[in-house]
């Protein structure tokens, strides 16, 4: 094979299939008329139905499960304020270094924007388009409203693709104890609409 990247999307699969050996007995045709589940290795008539029928992959018996204690999130949500979670959009991905720099990507989705329920906006008087200020003791941002039911009541949504509005800067340093995850889905914040700020029409 040549270092051309395919040219179709039966091409694209047959090299994910050459060079994956769980995927190497599939077939695009196959997927086409149905679904195929991996492992399904070279010479097999079908896929896995059950990945550990008999064992783990560690060649254990018994699933090493472990009983962990609930801890609260670190940020207490007073009265009025909202749950921030932080994410990704199909058009970027991570900090956008890359992403950002494809004109298609950001003619899809240029800027960023704060998902609010309807409920939660209509409280605050914030209007769809509108610019508001998102702030919490670690630091403020502006951006602009996205009016949604996409998003749960009590929660707002933005991503952190983006250096302007640097999300981030909302965000706190609490880590999972065990995994040392930070804790980016929940964050306390207050939405208000910016001062002179007014939907676009």
């Amino acid at each position: 094979a040549g270092l051309d990247a395919p040219a179709t999307p039966e091409g694209v699969f047959d090299e994910l299939r050459r060079v994956t050996p769980i995927y190497a007995g599939m077939s695009y045709d196959g997927i086409g008329t149905g679904s195929q589940r991996w492992p399904f290795p070279e010479g097999a008539t079908e896929g896995t139905a059950i990945l550990h029928a008999d064992a783990f992959e560690s060649g254990s018996k018994t699933a090493p499960l472990r009983v962990v204690e609930h801890v609260d999130p670190a940020d207490p949500v007073a009265d009025g304020e909202l749950v921030l979670v932080t994410g990704r959009v199909l058009q970027h991905f991570n900090s956008g270094a890359l992403t950002r720099r494809s004109g298609v990507l950001m003619r899809m989705r240029g800027e960023d924007s704060l998902q609010i329920h309807p409920d939660d906006a209509a409280a605050r008087g914030i209007e769809d388009g509108a610019t508001v200020r998102v702030e919490n003791d670690r630091g403020e941002i502006a951006v602009a409203a996205e009016v949604t039911p996409a998003v749960r009541r009590g929660t707002v949504f933005a991503t952190f693709h983006y250096a302007e509005p640097l999300v981030n800067r909302l965000t706190g340093d609490a880590l999972d104890p065990t995994a040392k995850i930070p804790e980016y889905k929940h964050s306390a914040v207050r939405v208000t609409v910016e001062p002179g700020a007014a939907a676009d029409d």
